[in-house]
């Protein structure tokens, strides 16, 4: 359950992240245009498509960089478990 809840609480500050971004940027592109104003029609539903899309993968297939680092450690799979260095190399990289 608990995790559920996190995962809820954690698309709702994405969306309303995006949200606030996005409006901040478009407040910003109609008072400052740098480009032909016509184009907009084209890059915004694009824009907003791939939003869309990510999003969607990501309820799909919800991993996020800190469960894909977790499974990693308790699998010890991932790059730095078949190529020994040492820890300042492994740390740079």
């Amino acid at each position: 359950m608990i995790v559920l809840e996190t995962l809820s609480l954690e698309n709702i500050l994405r969306i309303s992240a995006f949200t606030l971004i996005a409006v901040i940027m478009v407040l910003w592109e109609l008072l400052f245009p740098r480009r032909e104003p016509g184009k907009r029609r084209v890059r915004w539903p694009g824009n907003l498509g791939v939003f869309l899309i990510n999003t969607c993968m990501l309820a799909l297939i919800p991993i996020t960089a800190v469960g894909a680092a977790i499974f990693s450690i308790q699998y010890q799979f991932g790059l730095f478990y078949w190529v020994e260095r040492e820890f300042w190399p492994k740390v740079i990289l």
